[in-house]
């Protein structure tokens, strides 16, 4: 067999090694499927916090902010007055994310993002928030 042929075949059975255990497939770590699995206290307070993060939920309202009109738009103090005496857990000033046309007098698509009680969803809806949905 010539030389160049050992060679080749050589790099070929090497190349096909790493390959073949390069998808993971022959060092994957095979569980049980029905073990039962262990939480950290950590982990057991976390999962509690976010089953009640679902009897919560954003609503936003925009800031009012214009684009070259430095002082446009409403204060926290004043959209918190919008939701009465709705009470929440948690208020942020965030971008929608989306894009805008970069022109004078535009909005800006910030808001006030606040955490209420899924109850009062409805109630603040009516008063022009909006459920925050981007992220």
């Amino acid at each position: 067999m010539p030389q160049y042929l050992k060679q080749s075949t050589l790099w070929l059975f090497l190349a096909c090694v790493m390959i073949s255990c390069g998808t993971g497939n022959c060092r994957q770590n095979r569980e049980q499927p029905n073990a039962a699995i262990q939480l950290t206290p950590e982990q057991e307070a976390r999962l509690k916090q976010t089953s009640k993060d679902k009897e919560r939920v954003r609503v936003g309202i925009p800031d009012g902010t214009l684009q070259c009109e430095e002082g446009s738009g409403i204060k926290q103090n004043d959209a918190q007055k919008k939701l009465g005496k709705v009470p929440f857990y948690n208020v942020e000033h965030k971008h929608d994310g989306m894009a805008r046309i970069a022109v004078c007098g535009a909005a800006t698509g910030k808001y006030f993002v606040f955490e209420i009680d899924r109850k009062s969803l409805a109630q603040v809806l009516n008063q022009g928030f909006i459920e925050w949905v981007y992220e």
